[in-house]
């Protein structure tokens, strides 16, 4: 059992599902428009959006559930997010780029506070 979600938590939560919904509205007129058809740059920005959005419901799902290699998966999703968010940094402003980086930060931060919780040595009494 995982120790409950501070207020903390809960924000870092709803922000990536911020992040999340942000992303996914930035896939849709890109990829809309270009389509699959042209062998253009913002089709494989369209996909990237899209990739950061699945990335950001990940780390929502890691700061909600107990895993085993919850520190190594949690770590590697936020580099592949941090790399994604460089990528697409011509698509954004300032703002919106260091809302993305701030909130994986966080995200990544929470996940690493949110311990297992131990049992007492009574606990079957």
């Amino acid at each position: 059992m995982i120790a409950p979600l501070t207020w903390l938590g809960y924000l870092t939560g709803a922000l990536c599902c911020v992040c999340a919904f942000l992303n996914i509205l930035r896939f849709i007129p890109l990829f809309g428009y270009y389509g699959v058809e042209t062998e253009d740059h913002s089709v494989t920005a369209a996909l990237a959006f899209l990739l950061g959005a699945l990335l950001n419901v990940l780390l929502f799902y890691l700061l909600l559930l107990p895993l085993k290699l919850k520190m190594f998966i949690s770590y590697t999703l936020g580099g592949l997010l941090l790399a994604i968010i460089y990528y697409l940094w011509n698509y954004r402003n300032i703002v919106q780029g260091l809302f993305h980086v701030s909130v994986t930060l966080l995200a990544l931060y929470q996940i690493r506070q949110r311990q297992i919780t131990v049992k007492p040595p009574d606990y079957n009494v």
